[in-house]
């Protein structure tokens, strides 16, 4: 289609409204690619999978299906081995995968009666590579839903039990320590400073303890001081709680490993959620606006109440009928009339038949499939080509006359 007629009629409009409706980056960012239909076969696939969806909808009003993370980029830097996905992006992927296999379970879904959609199969593929539900398994079973790793994982059960160990054993000495040493304490409890225990002591009478000053307070009357044997636990729980972090390392690394096994599944699986999306999208926005497949059997302009959907709930429908023999039309009326708005909504959905032929317009509407759509709407004047508004005019005019067919639809708006 010519990118002015697009942009003049506002269908990049209207597919933003769908795109909006899209569950995931993919599905969005393949509406824009999705090709326009010049053969009517083609049309009435796409017509069918939308329909398909559409009955899904209403059949099965329960379901509702999650939305994706984004994971695009993630997912293209995977053939790096330098590159790692943290905690939280392995555990977005786990959730676009379980999204991903509900859509492949609609998609696959029958009605009570049995019925199936087998044109919808091919959306999802006939089947879900089982890699990557092993995949999401895994991630499920290791990570939490803030992507760290489950307190639960047995390689970290006994490390965690050695660390209280350490931690308890630290605090007894600290309480031994205090009450064998009243006289010289500023408190009666020790203090946590950057992850090790302290001891406080007053200032005057830090001779009494040996062992080394990590800080003192504001006032200076206390000295926080770590005794050689507390030096020597604090150690130990340090030292015991790295043993996890190198753990909980070593489990984030393996499970990198199996995602980079599955990188060909999953550039798959992007494009198929990309696709199935992008129609999805498609059958909701159709759903909002009480759109009605077009009748491909007729091959004539017949809209019936036809109502622009950028104007939503101010929309007047129109209706327009014209017999195969006419091929020009001329609307005149009073200026405010809505020459403009009619002569735009025609060409708009002829965009949006050939786009995914549905139309917010009674059931039984029909339009030709045209090969391409002209239009000279509005002000064309250009101050950096030094043409004027006629001139303008006059310059796409004779593009539109030098490229036209018979299949071709043209708009001019006051001519």
């Amino acid at each position: 289609m010519h990118h002015k007629s697009i942009e003049d009629l506002a269908f990049g409009q209207v597919l933003s409204q769908i795109q909006a409706l899209a569950l995931s980056d993919e599905g969005s960012q393949a509406l824009p690619n999705l090709p326009f239909l010049y053969d009517r076969e083609s049309l009435g696939k796409r017509q069918r999978q939308i329909a398909s969806l559409l009955r899904l909808f209403s059949m099965q009003p329960n379901v509702t299906l999650s939305s994706f993370p984004s994971l695009g980029e993630q997912v293209s830097h995977l053939s790096d081995p330098r590159f790692s996905l943290e905690g939280s992006e392995l555990y977005d992927l786990f959730s676009y995968i379980r999204s991903a296999y509900q859509l492949y379970q609609f998609c696959h879904g029958s009605l009570d009666d049995g019925t199936t959609f087998t044109d919808l199969h091919p959306l999802m593929g006939e089947s879900f590579a089982q890699e990557l539900l092993a995949l999401a398994d895994s991630i499920e079973h290791t990570l939490d839903a803030s992507g760290q790793v489950k307190e639960s994982h047995p390689a970290l059960r006994a490390l965690r039990k050695q660390v209280e160990a350490a931690k308890q054993e630290r605090s007894r000495y600290c309480n031994q320590f205090i009450q064998h040493n009243k006289d010289a304490m500023q408190s009666d409890q020790e203090a946590l400073r950057d992850g090790r225990l302290v001891i406080p002591v007053r200032s005057d009478r830090r001779s009494v303890v040996q062992g080394f000053i990590t800080s003192t307070s504001s006032s200076g009357n206390t000295v926080f001081m770590e005794p050689y044997a507390l030096v020597e636990m604090n150690n130990s729980v340090v030292m015991a709680q790295n043993q996890i972090l190198i753990e909980i390392a070593k489990i984030l690394a393996e499970l990198n490993t199996k995602v980079r096994e599955c990188r060909f599944e999953l550039i798959d699986l992007l494009k198929k959620v990309g696709r199935t999306d992008a129609l999805l999208s498609i059958a909701h926005w159709a759903q909002r606006v009480d759109a009605h497949a077009t009748d491909l059997s007729c091959e004539h302009v017949n809209l019936l109440e036809a109502r622009h959907p950028l104007l939503g709930k101010k929309a007047v429908p129109i209706t327009i009928s014209l017999d195969a023999v006419i091929k020009a039309v001329v609307i005149s009326g009073p200026n405010a009339g809505g020459k403009t708005v009619t002569i735009k909504t025609v060409g708009l959905f002829a965009l949006l038949n050939q786009f995914c032929g549905y139309l917010p317009a009674k059931e039984g509407s029909s339009l030709p499939l045209f090969d391409t759509i002209f239009t000279d709407i509005g002000d064309e004047q250009s101050i950096e080509a030094e043409l004027s508004t006629f001139s303008g005019h006059m310059k796409q005019v004779g593009m539109i006359l030098r490229s036209i067919t018979t299949r071709s639809l043209v708009i001019l708006d006051e001519l």
